[in-house]
């Protein structure tokens, strides 16, 4: 479904938008619309919640027929709970060119969809490959976002605003450039909104992003991830691989991000009852245990993937796995947990500031919810009896029926991490009162701390 909206946005945006399928006229064009109710509602109803859709009229449910059924069998089921925008297009809503043009975007990026990946084992730097030659200052601060890539508005005013507020030396994103992580999404939902959110903020440069994969990056094959690796830093600040080691001066923090979106770029397979949670490549747990190991301070570990959750089933029915864990990664990093501070993660497009020492981690973090727009509903009640939330719990707001976006940011000389709330909003103009706060803070070794006076 995801690999479609791709297809379809990109289609609309060859015509409408000079190919940059962040454009806002991408998303209100009826085409567009009709194919991202129907990602909506699959993924509201598979959340358990009840889709709130208004009643389509008949020209709209013609057009989703044509895109859906035309373009992904699969979906024809849902054809009647699909509405449009009342954005008008010029030309037939069974325009067979437009549909050639999507279904052509489809089969090019799902043929090409095998994972790309570099391998340290096959590099001469060998364990020393993936590490970022630049090194954060002892006191340095790192913004954290996570599934920030849909270019929407909201997105980034919440990091012009947290780039602005806070001042940080670089930029970390957890995963996932939407739809399916194209080249044309990569370029405009992320490398080129990152850019005007440092303008935007009075910067006179791009701020270095380090960036890990998730599985919308992958559902194209990885293309557009691995189009802007190279192009996105440069000199001392370049990272080599889906997977990286970024160090203090001092020696006292490392980040180790790791790539758990290759082993699960297949669209849908999260549905299957068989499905297991993604595991790493072994070659990259044995990576990874070297730089945990051998460093004398304390890491951060970065993955977009959950280790364990409270509200998500990680495994199939049937896969004989427990649902609130992935097992792959609590065996490979269990042995070096007195090692890692905390272990950040995104995919759920939530915050959630879990228990401490569940399954013998010290802190589990959970934040996927900077960009991706998700309907509230439900309560935040655990569904796994093991997994719980710190005390107080914090939870997210709303604006108009949408779950309120967050960021973080990390202050190595304070050894802090102060989580953000930024109201939801779309594309749809920003509120007067969008205002960027603090949700949460905490000493990243230590205990929960008050906001009061730490930031204006």
């Amino acid at each position: 479904m995801s690999l479609w909206q791709s297809a379809v946005s990109q289609a609309v945006a060859d015509r409408i938008a000079d190919g940059n399928p962040a454009h806002p006229a991408v998303r209100t064009d009826p085409y567009a619309a009709a194919v991202n109710r129907l990602a909506a509602s699959r993924h509201t109803l598979h959340l358990g919640l009840k889709p709130e859709l208004s009643e389509p009229t008949t020209q709209e449910k013609e057009l989703a027929a044509t895109i859906s059924e035309t373009g992904l069998h699969t979906h024809e089921a849902a054809i009647d709970e699909l509405a449009a925008t009342d954005a008008v297009r010029d030309f037939s809503n069974s325009d067979p060119r437009f549909l050639v043009e999507c279904v052509g975007n489809f089969i090019k990026w799902y043929l090409q969809r095998g994972p790309r990946y570099r391998d340290w084992r096959k590099y001469p730097e060998k364990l020393a490959f993936g590490i970022i030659k630049y090194e954060l200052p002892s006191d340095g601060r790192i913004a954290l976002i996570g599934d920030w890539g849909t270019g929407m508005d909201d997105a980034r005013a919440m990091l012009t605003d947290l780039l602005k507020k806070t001042r940080p030396m670089v930029i970390i994103h957890l995963g996932d450039i939407y739809y399916s992580g194209t080249p044309q999404e990569a370029k405009f939902n992320f490398l080129e909104a990152i850019d005007g959110c440092c303008r935007e903020a009075g910067l006179d440069h791009r701020l270095p992003v380090f960036n890990i994969p998730g599985n919308h990056d992958y559902y194209s094959g990885g293309l557009g991830f691995y189009e802007i690796l190279d192009v996105t830093n440069s000199g001392d600040e370049l990272q080599a691989a889906s997977y990286f080691c970024l160090r203090s001066r001092d020696q006292r923090w490392q980040f180790v991000g790791l790539d758990t979106g290759r082993h699960d770029h297949v669209p849908g397979l999260p549905f299957e009852p068989f499905y297991s949670a993604p595991r790493l490549d072994a070659g990259e747990v044995e990576w990874a245990a070297d730089k945990i190991g051998k460093f004398p301070g304390q890491t951060i570990l970065l993955t977009h993937h959950q280790l364990f959750s409270a509200r998500s089933a990680l495994n199939g029915t049937l896969s004989l796995r427990p649902a609130d864990r992935n097992e792959s990664l609590l065996q490979a990093f269990a042995p070096l947990f007195s090692k890692i501070a905390v272990w950040f993660w995104g995919h759920e497009h939530n915050l959630a500031l879990y228990k401490r020492g569940l399954y013998g981690l010290r802190k589990g973090r959970l934040l996927g919810c900077s960009a991706f727009e998700l309907s509230a509903g439900g309560d935040n009640k655990p569904l796994f009896e093991d997994v719980t939330y710190d005390s107080p719990e914090v939870q997210l707001g709303t604006s108009d029926q949408w779950l309120n976006h967050a960021c973080a940011v990390i202050d190595l000389g304070e050894e802090t991490v102060d989580y953000f709330e930024f109201p939801s909003w779309g594309d749809g103009g920003r509120p007067d009162d969008a205002l960027l706060t603090v949700r949460a803070s905490e000493s990243i070794l230590g205990e929960r701390r008050s906001t009061a006076g730490r930031w204006p």
